[in-house]
């Protein structure tokens, strides 16, 4: 139990430079910054309690709080101190905030739509459009901000480009009022989820990791998997993917769970290139796991009208697949590599864990009925959840410490508040991308010219989907890069017959998958600073390990029974095929399942995994004679094995 009790600090490195850019304020300034990230929680709790205000109010409030509080936490450069420049973005903020959150009103936006922009909101709106910039390129890098100043560029010259990409042309009035002064722009869809239960979620996810939840999922983990061969990065699997589901974000995964998985993989054998990169591989697909999904899965309710529980039981069996592809791997690395388990007696005991800290596991049972027995709303889930988890806070600290936990508390609503930040300013400069892709029209043209280039073929459209998504999400959060290819690409794939659910949980996959994706994999970088190994290289460590995953999108377009959808027997079968064939594409792309593989046996586990994944008896059959005889020639190969003296066998693996 002592290395389980003496984690590992994470620390900052030249790799999570991007990650980690928040300055430290001290004095008065720390004290109005955290009065104002206190304000944005309480005003959301309020909201949470007793309704939401009107769309633009509410948003408003929302966004103009998370501006005042990027341009205090997060410098112009690495390592500037707060300075003038600084105050005069808080102040130009300011301005901005009472001078037009009275013309949100629905009065003053009916006015608007009589008389038009007067100059003095035009320009406003203009100020508004280039603080959100700046704050978003301080917060989350050039990245998104560039594809954002591309999309303005391309408002005013659409007049002059040719075939798709022309347009009318739009000019600086048109802009600041469908931008600004409506909610098909910065104040659209994606800042409405921000603003009302994804902040709510936000505050639920760092008040359980303030009850010790984190902890708890860790040691839970390494109790029940460590007697598994590579037991430490099977608790890497398992640990990431109950808080990468809180979190909503592979790269702070990473460096949390990682500060501890990381160490111990290295300390049992593991290289630190391959630990770095199945911590990244763990961390990224909590974004997919239900209950909670990260904010990503609320976006996508509301862009598809399908409503949060059927997005999260629909992303079920994908998500499982994934943590089973990624599990498997992880157990041939370790036979590849000669691991060995851990005893017994280095393991804490699972049911002394268990009973400790069952009561944690309370939060999420009482979100997952909420949501999908009784069917509430997302933000009436929330707050019961936080609700609970604040209960559970205060009983903790009353019976461990006989006190009640006020600096907890607040150090969580401070935290929450911060953690907005990312999140709004994404949210908020997507909206610019999609206010301009709605105003040009560029959606359906993009949606047609993806139909026409593919020639009205399936398989390349959802190729050119994929390549599409990962190159959008390169060094974007998940959230943007969900919303900007699901913006220009799901209607395609919808009018080529895949279901809406299927189409939208296709670009979330693959906008997800960017994160461990050279030559931008920014959870794998992550993972590198803490390992201390390439990046570069554990990018395409996590990208091979992850290799079985890329399949599974396609297994559910064709087939939406590994969505729920259809009759419960087929859907039991196609999990139980697709289970073995994302495993034998484990064991393929290892190298490894019982001994070593050879070239042919590689190809052969390959061939046999893409007959089961095809949804059709025949090829369910071919596949499992295909395992039967590679299950032989492994079995062989082991007996001879056997057979070698032990001073003999190391030369022929």
């Amino acid at each position: 139990m002592e290395h389980i009790e003496r984690r590992p600090e994470a620390k900052v490195t030249d790799q999570q430079e991007e990650f980690n850019i928040k300055r430290e304020l001290k004095g008065l300034i720390w004290y109005i910054c955290t009065g104002i990230a206190l304000l944005l929680s309480f005003f959301h709790l309020y909201t949470g309690f007793f309704g939401n205000f009107t769309p633009m109010i509410q948003r408003g409030i929302h966004l103009f709080l998370v501006l005042l509080i990027a341009f205090f936490l997060y410098p112009s450069r690495r390592g500037a101190k707060f300075g003038w420049w600084d105050a005069v973005l808080i102040g130009v903020s300011l301005v901005l905030t009472f001078l037009m959150l009275p013309g949100f009103t629905p009065q003053s936006q009916l006015d608007r739509g009589v008389m038009g922009l007067t100059d003095l909101e035009m320009v406003l709106g203009w100020g508004l459009i280039a603080l959100t910039l700046v704050a978003t390129r301080r917060v989350l890098g050039w990245p998104i901000v560039a594809i954002a100043l591309v999309f303005l560029i391309y408002a005013f010259v659409g007049p002059y480009l040719p075939g798709i990409l022309f347009h009318t042309g739009l000019d600086f009035e048109d802009l600041s009022s469908y931008l600004v002064w409506t909610t098909e722009g910065i104040f659209g869809m994606p800042l409405g989820v921000s603003a009302t239960f994804v902040a709510l979620f936000i505050l639920f996810g760092v008040l359980l990791e303030e009850t010790g939840a984190g902890k708890f999922f860790i040691d839970l983990a390494y109790a029940v998997a460590g007697r598994m061969r590579g037991g430490p990065a099977q608790t890497a699997v398992v640990s990431s993917a109950l808080m990468g589901s809180i979190s909503g974000s592979a790269v702070s995964n990473v460096v949390t769970t990682g500060a501890f998985t990381i160490p111990l993989m290295k300390q049992t054998g593991y290289s630190s290139r391959v630990s770095a990169a199945i911590e990244a591989v763990a961390s990224t697909g909590g974004q997919i796991m239900p209950p909670v999904m990260g904010a990503v899965a609320f976006v996508m309710a509301d862009m598809t009208g399908l409503g949060y529980a059927n997005v999260m039981l629909a992303a079920l069996i994908p998500a499982i697949l994934y943590y089973i592809a990624v599990s498997a791997t992880v157990y041939f690395e370790a036979g590849k590599a000669g691991l060995k388990k851990t005893p017994k007696s280095e393991l804490p005991n699972a049911w002394e864990v268990f009973r400790k800290g069952f009561y944690l596991f309370t939060p999420l049972l009482v979100l997952i009925v909420c949501l999908v027995f009784f069917q509430y709303s997302p933000t009436l889930s929330a707050m019961y959840t936080i609700v609970v988890t604040a209960v559970l806070l205060i009983l903790q600290s009353l019976i461990k410490e006989k006190s009640l936990p006020f600096a907890a508390l607040i150090r969580s609503l401070q935290k929450g508040g911060e953690l907005l930040v990312p999140v709004a300013t994404a949210c908020a400069t997507a909206g610019i991308i999609i206010g301009i892709v709605g105003a040009t029209g560029l959606g359906v043209k993009f949606s047609q010219s993806l139909i026409d280039l593919a020639g009205g073929f399936l398989p390349l459209a959802l190729i050119l989907m994929m390549i599409a998504c990962i190159i959008l999400g390169m060094g974007l959060p998940t959230t943007a890069a969900y919303i900007i290819t699901a913006v220009l690409g799901a209607q395609a794939l919808v009018e080529m017959g895949i279901s809406l659910m299927a189409a939208h949980l296709f670009i979330l996959y693959f906008a997800i998958l960017s994160f461990i994706t050279p030559p931008v994999a920014l959870a794998a970088y992550a993972g590198a600073g803490i390992a201390k190994s390439d990046p570069f290289k554990t990018g395409f460590t996590a990208w091979r390990i992850a290799l079985p995953s890329f399949f599974i999108p396609y297994l559910f377009v064709y087939n939406t029974a590994l969505l729920g959808e259809g009759p419960i027997g087929e859907v039991i079968w196609v999990f139980f095929t697709a289970t073995i064939g994302v495993i034998s594409i484990s064991a393929s792309t290892t190298g490894w399942l019982m001994c070593k593989l050879g070239l042919v046996e590689r190809i052969l586990w390959f061939a046999m995994a893409i007959l089961l994944l095809i949804p059709e008896v025949y090829t369910d059959l071919a596949g499992f004679i295909c395992l039967a005889a590679g299950l032989w020639i492994q079995m062989v190969k082991r007996k001879k094995k056997a057979l070698i003296p032990e001073h003999l066998s190391g030369s022929n693996q």
